[in-house]
């Protein structure tokens, strides 16, 4: 009979990431996740700026508006490096929540991944349930102009869902 140390040994982070996004995708969360290149005889992340250390998931639950940064390791032998607690401590000051979890804790992970934390940030699409949007009325969604946002409206890019504007409103 093989332990459970043993077993959680044999797990790499590669199969345990592709775990977590699994199961983040069937609880309705977004994953971004940038992938290593082969760069001459090493193996490297492409970034520019200060993304060296960044988290290998990102995720964003649409419906609530909950972001989780996450670190994966190997049950043994890896350890967060200086630049990942520089990115993890950064992101829990812009209230993020932010977790490093082994094979051993994917009880943990489905847990959290099972309850998002926050409330909607957004009003909700009474049709499907999606975070509504608001559109100014020149409709440049990107405008900030206070007279122009005061007589826009909020609808569902998923299913195109108007809303009436007094429910709506009242979450602006």
């Amino acid at each position: 009979m093989t332990s459970a140390r043993a077993r959680y040994a044999a797990i790499s982070e590669t199969a345990f990431q592709s775990q977590i996004i699994d199961l983040a995708h069937l609880n309705g969360w977004k994953v971004a996740h940038f992938r290593t290149a082969r760069v001459g005889k090493s193996w490297m992340t492409p970034v520019a700026g200060d993304g060296k250390g960044w988290p290998d998931l990102f995720l964003v639950h649409p419906a609530t508006g909950d972001a989780l940064a996450v670190e994966l390791k190997k049950e043994y032998g890896s350890a967060v490096t200086p630049e990942q607690y520089e990115w993890l401590t950064w992101l829990v000051g812009c209230a993020i929540d932010v977790r490093v979890w082994r094979p051993s804790m994917i009880d943990e992970a489905i847990t959290r991944l099972r309850k998002p934390a926050k409330t909607p940030a957004f009003p909700t699409c009474e049709s499907c349930g999606r975070a509504l949007n608001f559109i100014p009325k020149c409709g440049n969604r990107y405008c900030r102009l206070e007279n122009c946002e005061a007589r826009g409206r909020w609808i569902c890019f998923e299913c195109g869902h108007h809303p009436s504007s007094s429910a709506a409103d009242s979450a602006k």
